[in-house]
């Protein structure tokens, strides 16, 4: 047992190329560079086919894709029925934390298991007879979450993470969530300087609010 607990546990290595990450994270203000970590060092540090975050939506938490990360999904279709399963509103139960709501929660599901009618891609696929299971772990920012990142990995039978797995993602959890969101945070305050561009000039004074009472622009 303690042999096993030994092999499971974080390494030198490990650490090392968490300390990388967070170093990468630290220079990341783009979707494309943040994809491009997640490509390059995160995705094959954890053993995952992919990754997506999506912000979470009104009093039941309703996740609204945001971006993907090297999906390796076989087609549109298909994807679009893989993000409805493994965004089940269930996996906000299944904590391994004790904070409620969860910082960061895991779950296990069969894929879809029929052939997609709108395309020829996937009828071939190893999706659909070796890869039908699939293990997702998501980070949610806490106490009152509003973006949640998702890990899938899919496998030929039921595997759940490993204490590794999820040592790693708490260690990463704070600097991937506050990247996140400053990505976001960037492409909003752009997007609403070109609108204010576009506007005719005005005499009054201008300002915009957010909802808990911060000043955004003026």
């Amino acid at each position: 047992m303690e042999a096993e607990l030994a092999l499971d546990a974080l390494s030198d290595v490990d650490y090392q190329a968490a300390l990388g990450i967070i170093n990468q994270l630290a220079e990341c203000r783009t979707r494309e560079e943040l994809s491009h970590i997640f490509k390059t060092s995160l995705l094959p540090l954890m053993g995952c086919s992919g990754a997506f975050y999506a912000r979470l939506e009104g009093e039941d938490n309703t996740p609204k894709l945001l971006d993907s990360i090297d999906p390796s999904i076989p087609c549109r279709c298909w994807w679009e029925d893989f993000y409805k399963v493994a965004t089940q509103s269930h996996l906000l139960d299944n904590s391994v934390a004790v904070e409620k709501p969860p910082v960061l929660a895991t779950e296990t599901f069969c894929c879809i298991g029929k052939a997609c009618s709108k395309c020829s891609v996937y009828q071939n696929n190893a999706f659909n007879h070796e890869y039908r299971n699939c293990a997702i772990a998501v980070l949610f920012d806490s106490p009152s979450p509003t973006i949640a990142l998702y890990f899938h990995r899919f496998t030929p039978q039921t595997q759940l993470y490993s204490e590794r797995d999820i040592e790693l993602l708490q260690l990463l959890r704070a600097t991937l969530l506050q990247t996140v969101n400053a990505i976001i945070y960037r492409e909003e305050c752009h997007n609403l300087q070109q609108v204010l561009n576009c506007l005719p000039e005005h005499g009054e004074a201008l300002a915009v609010v957010s909802h808990d009472g911060n000043l955004v622009y003026k």
